[in-house]
């Protein structure tokens, strides 16, 4: 009988230790999913965070919107051949690719704007930059 009691404390004790390590999840994990954008909703968002502080025009903001568009498609493209199985050089190709599609992108944008918001657009890049910078900084220091 003594035996009997003991096992059943005992599985009983394994049980309540079991269940109090339960795993929760972190909360990166409960992040509600971000709904996936259209390229013209990205270039509307993009266009209304710049548009007041640049002082577009509206003709700009059209031209600049078609150029984000078109900008976003040929990133896709390149996005979804590199997913694909693909060869070193391949590889090396597409990324030449994707910093040409950049460059003209930049180029478009910087013949959209007069020399005074080119100034403006380039402090703005770099505000970006540092704070993408920061946020990958602290994820790191959380991922640790």
């Amino acid at each position: 009988m003594l035996k009997k009691l003991m096992m059943m404390l005992t599985l009983l004790a394994f049980a309540l230790v079991v269940h109090a390590q339960e795993v929760t999840q972190p909360a990166a994990d409960k992040k509600k999913p971000q709904k996936e954008l259209t390229h013209e909703e990205r270039a509307d968002k993009l266009i209304s965070r710049h548009a007041s502080e640049l002082k577009l025009t509206s003709e700009q903001q059209t031209l600049w919107k078609a150029a984000h568009i078109k900008h976003l498609q040929e990133r896709e493209v390149i996005k979804k051949k590199k997913e694909g199985p693909t060869t070193k050089e391949e590889r090396q190709q597409l990324s030449q690719d994707a910093k040409a599609s950049e460059e003209r992108y930049e180029q478009e944008i910087l013949n959209i704007l007069d020399p005074q918001q080119e100034t403006q657009w380039q402090a703005i890049k770099i505000r970006e930059e540092e704070k993408k910078q920061k946020r990958q900084e602290e994820k790191k220091a959380a991922n640790k």
